[in-house]
């Protein structure tokens, strides 16, 4: 067992963590169990082609930015 501890008592665990993914998908396999997933994908659906060219602009953005900030990365291409 991990002998450090957060400020609040808590065992700290590295990178990594097994409890904290099993727990991840315990609650992800909750969700998925008590929703109706393919409704909320369709609800998230953009409204109209307004909203489609808003949602495909900001992800534009968003990519430029990101690259920005990782010179390395190589966007449009798939695995080697």
């Amino acid at each position: 067992m991990n002998d450090r501890k957060d400020p609040s008592g808590h065992d700290i665990q590295g990178e990594g963590d097994k409890r904290s993914a099993r727990k991840s998908n315990e609650k992800k396999q909750e969700f998925v169990q008590e929703h109706d997933t393919e409704a909320l994908a369709h609800e998230a659906e953009p409204a109209d082609s307004r909203e489609q060219e808003a949602l495909e602009h900001a992800e534009e953005e968003a990519a430029k930015r990101a690259k920005e900030h990782d010179p390395n990365e190589v966007r449009g291409k798939g695995p080697s």
